[in-house]
């Protein structure tokens, strides 16, 4: 999960649904960053 909300709202998000990894206060200019940050360590 990658969010711009603050920590807390996302540990909420994320104990309602089935989610593997959570990245929280993530600017939107750094979202394609995480995201292939995610695939590459996913891909290994």
């Amino acid at each position: 999960m990658l969010t711009g909300d603050n920590l807390q709202t996302a540990k909420a998000v994320f104990a309602e649904v089935i989610i593997y990894k959570t990245f929280a206060q993530v600017r939107p200019s750094r979202n394609v960053e995480k995201i292939k940050q995610s695939l590459r360590k996913l891909l290994r």
